[in-house]
C-alpha cells in the first residue's frame, strides 16, 4: 500500500502512520480498511460506501465476501469518516471516482492477476455505476445497493440553475439534512446511526448537493450504454434514493446479465433493516456472486 511518512491524524486522532492509508493525487491522506480471507484470495472486491458514512460500517458485507474467498478492501471517501478533507465537501464527484481507481490500481499491483469485483451502496453505488462504465472490463461484476440514480427529494430546473450558480460562490452553505429515520425501520439501528461519531450529521453542503445532481444527470445519460453484469438491490420504501430509478436502470441497461432484487417496504439501508432482512440481503448478494466467481 502506498504510504508517506504522516504527520497528520485520522478524524479519531490516530496517526496515519499507524493505519492503512494511501495518498491521493491531491496529497490527501485516505483511510483504508481491508478484510483478508483466511486462505489465499480467489479475487478482490472493492466496497464503496455512501454519502456521510464510512467503510467500517460494511464489516458484515466484507465478512460475507471473505467467506467466498475474496479479499475485500475499501476506503473512506475524501472528507468522510477517518479520511482527510473538509467534511463531506465534494467539489467534483469525479475526484471520488479518481480515488477509487487509485485504490484499485494499488491492489492490482499488490495482488496481480486476481479478478476484481465491486459492491457499492447509495452515493457510492451511483459513483460505481459511472466508475465501472468508464473502465470496461475492470470488474467481473457489480452489485449496487440502493443506488443514487435519482433523489427522492425533487429539484426543479430553477432550483438546479440557482444551485449551479451559487455553489461556486457559497460552496459550504448548508442546504438540507438527512433524516436518520429514513435509514431503517429498526430503531436501534437509527440510534446507532445518530450516535456514530464517524458519520457526518450536519447539513448537506451546497457544493456537494450540486455535485450529486451532476452525478445523477451523468448516470441517466449512460444507462442505455451499460453492458457489465450487475445486481440491483433496492427497498420499495427507500426515502432517500428513488426506487423507480433502479427500475429504470434495470430496463434500460443493455447488459445481458442483470438482476433486480426487490425488498418490499424496505428502507434505505437493507443491511441495517428490521427482522431477518439483513440476513436475507447478505444471502442474496452471496448467492449472486457465487454464481459469477471465476
Amino acid at each position: 500500500m502506498e504510504t508517506k511518512k504522516a504527520t497528520k491524524t485520522t478524524f479519531s486522532g490516530t496517526p496515519f502512520d499507524d493505519v492503512r492509508h494511501f495518498l491521493n493525487e491531491d496529497k490527501q491522506f485516505i483511510f483504508c480498511k481491508h478484510w483478508k480471507p483466511k486462505d489465499p484470495p480467489k479475487g478482490l472486491v472493492l466496497i464503496v460506501h455512501g454519502y456521510a458514512e464510512h467503510c467500517a460500517r460494511y464489516d458484515p458485507v466484507a465478512e460475507m465476501f471473505n467467506a467466498l474467498g475474496l479479499y475485500a478492501f475499501s476506503h473512506d471517501h475524501v472528507g468522510h469518516g477517518e479520511s482527510e478533507g473538509t467534511h463531506v465537501a465534494i467539489n467534483d464527484y469525479n475526484i471520488l471516482i479518481r480515488d477509487l481507481l487509485h485504490h484499485v490500481n494499488l491492489m492490482k499491483v499488490e495482488y496481480p492477476g486476481l479478478p476484481l469485483y465491486l459492491f457499492a451502496h447509495s452515493m457510492g453505488a451511483g459513483l460505481s455505476i459511472l466508475f465501472a462504465h468508464q473502465n470496461p472490463g475492470l470488474f467481473k461484476c457489480v452489485a449496487l445497493s440502493a443506488p443514487l440514480i435519482e433523489s427522492c427529494q425533487k429539484t426543479s430546473s430553477v432550483q438546479l440553475m440557482a444551485m449551479r450558480y451559487l455553489s461556486s460562490w457559497f460552496p459550504n452553505l448548508g442546504v438540507g439534512v438527512i433524516d436518520p429515520n429514513t435509514i431503517s425501520r429498526d430503531k436501534e439501528q437509527v440510534e446507532n446511526y445518530k450516535t456514530d461519531p464517524l458519520i457526518y450529521h450536519g447539513k448537506v453542503l451546497l457544493c456537494t448537493a450540486y455535485q450529486m445532481h451532476r452525478m445523477m444527470e451523468d448516470i441517466k445519460k449512460v444507462l442505455p450504454e451499460i453492458s457489465y453484469p450487475f445486481l440491483l438491490i433496492h427497498g420499495t420504501s427507500d426515502g432517500l434514493c428513488e426506487f423507480s430509478a433502479s427500475e429504470e436502470m434495470h430496463v434500460k441497461a443493455k447488459s445481458s446479465d442483470k438482476t433486480f432484487k426487490i425488498y418490499q417496504e424496505g428502507y434505505h439501508e437493507l443491511i441495517h433493516e428490521i427482522n431477518d432482512v439483513p440476513e436475507q440481503f447478505l444471502a442474496d448478494v452471496k448467492e449472486w456472486f457465487e454464481k459469477r466467481l471465476l
